[in-house]
């Protein structure tokens, strides 16, 4: 299967959860939906990534992860475009290999993953990112699950119009 990554856009993305930007005019901006988990013993963890840009593309998408009971935002530090890989539940409880969306984010914007939507791991475009991470853990089975596609999806960048990505 092959998806075209689109830009990353509130509208876009809304259906999987926020997309983390600063204010345009106002002093402050919250998200709503930024943080929270259904559990009532799990504690807030927040980490700095480190993500090594792809070393190749078309990105081959073969597993996914999602957090079933609570969010994961990525808030950058340090970044220039990053590929993020949604996709929503199939009847299954698994991720709907055939609904996959790719973004394309950039600098100066970070994500919310909604609970329980699938998605594949960060990628950096151009160069290597830095973003902290804050995600609800308490060690169990429910923190994150890992699934193989049962077929991988592939990933493309739009063309430019001088033929690169």
């Amino acid at each position: 299967m092959d998806v075209i990554a689109e830009p990353l856009t509130g509208e876009a993305f809304a259906s999987f959860g926020e997309v983390i930007m600063a204010p345009r005019t106002e002093r402050r901006r919250y998200f709503k939906d930024a943080l929270g988990d259904s559990r009532a013993d799990v504690k807030l963890r927040c980490w700095v990534s480190r993500i090594a840009p792809a070393q190749t593309l078309p990105l081959r998408c073969e597993v996914m992860e999602h957090h079933p009971c609570g969010t994961q935002t990525f808030v950058p530090m340090s970044v220039s475009r990053f590929l993020v890989v949604v996709t929503d539940s199939a009847p299954d409880g698994g991720p709907d290999a055939h609904h996959l969306r790719a973004f394309i984010g950039s600098s100066g914007q970070g994500v919310t993953y909604r609970a329980n939507v699938w998605h594949h791991g960060m990628v950096a475009l151009d160069e290597p990112a830095l973003f902290v991470v804050i995600n609800w853990k308490d060690g169990g089975p429910l923190d994150e699950k890992f699934v193989p596609l049962t077929e991988p999806a592939i990933i493309h960048l739009p063309q430019q119009s001088d033929g690169g990505p």
